[in-house]
């Protein structure tokens, strides 16, 4: 058997990004695939979020493979904020900005 090929790279917009996510059901597509808390930390003080705000980035893979790495900040109350996704796997190919 021939060895895997690892998939290449390609930078994108945030905007394609976005919008690749939201177009094509990336929430439910990462609903089956393995979360994995990656960074946790808070936000700066001096920044535009509520003292206390964590930011959070996720990776999620599927069969040992990642397919998505997503970030969102959590506020003091609970509330989930400006969850977007940082990389996708599309195909062999994964898309970041």
């Amino acid at each position: 058997m021939p060895p895997k090929s690892e998939p290449t790279s390609k930078r994108v917009t945030k905007k394609e990004l976005i919008d690749e996510f939201h177009q094509n059901q990336w929430e439910q597509r990462l609903a089956s695939c393995q979360c994995v808390e990656y960074k946790n930390r808070p936000t700066s003080p001096n920044g535009v979020h509520p003292l206390g705000t964590s930011s959070l980035v996720y990776k999620f893979l599927q069969n040992g493979t990642l397919v998505a790495v997503v970030a969102q900040f959590i506020y003091p109350d609970g509330t989930i904020k400006g969850r977007h996704p940082v990389r996708l796997l599309i195909g062999k190919v994964y898309h970041y900005f």
